[in-house]
């Protein structure tokens, strides 16, 4: 691992900030880009390409998963934080922890928060393509 001080990673704080609006493609973005400041770049790719395929999943599940459900709907940013916690927990943990301790360069929360934001408005439009999606195929409205 080479890893460079001087390039900002996103730590705990700021993914769990960008995973309660953007969910799971806020994480895998922001775990790529740590993966790839932290001189990892192949790791950064299968991250990407990996995080990107379950998170396009976890958006369709949840989507018929709660779509019945009044309450529970209000718990998937909480769930997605605190997957991707854990998960970055387990990749990332060690490597975040020695580049902060040695005052490795982070990100501004603002970042997060703007990162989050924008995968947000990617998840409404993933969502939303479902959707009419699945109405053209069944054939809504219908025509008579």
């Amino acid at each position: 691992m080479n890893m460079d001080l001087n390039e900002p990673i996103y730590d705990k704080i700021q993914i769990q900030i960008a995973a309660f609006f953007g969910g799971p493609i806020a994480i895998t973005y922001m775990i790529g880009k740590n993966y790839k400041n932290l001189g990892q770049p192949t790791s950064a790719k299968g991250a990407w390409f990996f995080g990107y395929f379950i998170s396009i999943l976890m958006i369709i599940l949840m989507l018929f998963t709660f779509a019945g459900s009044t309450n529970l709907k209000y718990c998937i940013p909480f769930i997605f934080v605190l997957v991707g916690t854990i998960f970055l927990e387990i990749i990332q943990g060690k490597a975040i922890r020695l580049h902060l301790k040695n005052n490795g360069a982070t990100y501004s929360v603002s970042s997060a928060l703007g990162i989050g934001l924008v995968c947000l408005i990617i998840t409404i439009l993933i969502i939303a393509i479902t959707f009419f999606g699945l109405l053209a195929i069944i054939g809504f409205p219908a025509q008579d």
